[in-house]
C-alpha cells in the first residue's frame, strides 16, 4: 500500500491564502473561513495515494497541475514524497497575472 504524500505550501501559495482571507474577511468572517476551508479541503484530497494526478495540466503552464475549489485554481506539482502547492489563483482574474 502506497503512503500518502505530504502537502507542502509554497510561500506564494500561503500568501495567496492570506490575501483571499483578508479580502473576504472585510465583508464576512464566515465567508472568508468558508472559502479557505474549501480550498484546504480540496487540496487535502491530493494527499491520498494516486490522487496526486487528479488535476488537469494547466493550459498556460503545463509544468503544473490544477484542481478547482469554487472560483479558485489550486496549482500544484507532485514529487515522490510530497505535493507542492505552488499558487492559489482566483479564476475570475486574467490568467496573464500568473506569469
Amino acid at each position: 500500500m502506497e503512503n500518502s504524500k505530504k502537502l507542502v505550501w509554497s510561500y506564494s501559495a500561503k500568501n495567496d491564502l492570506q490575501t483571499i482571507y483578508d479580502y473576504y474577511s472585510q465583508f464576512s468572517l464566515i465567508a472568508a473561513n468558508k472559502i479557505i476551508d474549501g480550498i484546504m479541503e480540496s487540496s487535502s484530497k491530493l494527499e491520498v495515494p494516486e490522487n496526486d494526478k487528479i488535476g488537469q495540466f494547466d493550459e498556460y503552464n503545463n509544468d503544473f497541475r490544477r484542481i478547482i475549489s469554487g472560483h479558485y485554481k489550486i496549482f500544484y506539482k507532485s514529487y515522490s514524497e510530497n505535493i507542492l502547492i505552488v499558487r492559489v489563483f482566483d479564476s475570475r482574474q486574467d490568467p496573464i497575472k500568473l506569469k
